[in-house]
């Protein structure tokens, strides 16, 4: 239903899409190729069981990258990107000197939560660190600094893979006039405790482990 949704979104503003399955059960596998059959533009590939987030981005780059194709758009499958993000993404880096381009790895966008939107403002600036829904990737620097860890599984995976590129000497352009729509879980609800607001996500009990793991890891 998810994907469904996404779909024509992205296949507007990308040359070819790449749908990772990652292990889906056959009635499961049999929907996604009804929604993906009216575009002439997207590519499955299967994965036999679930290989995890990283291993499913991983999949994804090496098609980009074997095909030729400069950048990658990263996504989930709750990640609607709004109409002319690409471009919205790609004009604010092309806006950058050239010096600042060849160091610029990643284009992220903004997005909402229950609380609102995150990041302020209207001009891009640069960030440590972004969610990987969303983002522009160069897929020379993808392979320079070495994939997505694949072992993280799900969760992190992103802000590992961003600590890499800055480590690399890469940068990550935020621009911060562009959306993305995506929802943080499945049912996420928005609660207060003495004014400070916060958001539950309502995740799987494997991702809250993945998640809790996984941080401390990257700490």
């Amino acid at each position: 239903r998810e994907i469904g949704r996404i779909l024509p979104g992205v296949s507007e503003q990308a040359k070819t899409v790449v749908v990772v399955d990652n292990g889906s059960t056959p009635e499961n596998l049999k929907a996604l190729e009804e929604v993906t059959k009216p575009f002439d533009n997207i590519a499955i590939l299967r994965n036999p069981e679930n290989m995890g987030i990283a291993y499913a981005l991983n999949r994804g780059a090496q098609f980009a990258l074997e095909n030729g194709y400069e950048w990658m758009l990263t996504l989930d499958d709750n990640g609607k990107p709004v109409p002319e993000m690409v471009k919205t993404m790609l004009a604010a880096y092309h806006r950058l000197p050239s010096s600042e381009q060849a160091k610029t790895a990643i284009l992220a966008p903004n997005y909402n939560t229950l609380k609102g939107r995150v990041y302020p403002g209207n001009t891009p600036f640069f960030v440590p660190t972004t969610i990987a829904s969303g983002q522009l990737v160069k897929t020379a620097a993808w392979k320079e600094v070495g994939f997505y860890k694949e072992d993280l599984f799900i969760a992190c995976v992103d802000h590992e893979f961003s600590f890499r590129m800055l480590r690399a000497g890469y940068r990550i352009l935020l621009v911060p006039t562009c959306f993305l729509e995506a929802t943080a879980g499945p049912n996420p609800v928005k609660h207060s405790i003495l004014g400070r607001k916060f958001v539950v996500p309502n995740y799987h009990p494997d991702r809250y482990y993945y998640t809790f793991r996984n941080s401390v890891y990257l700490y």
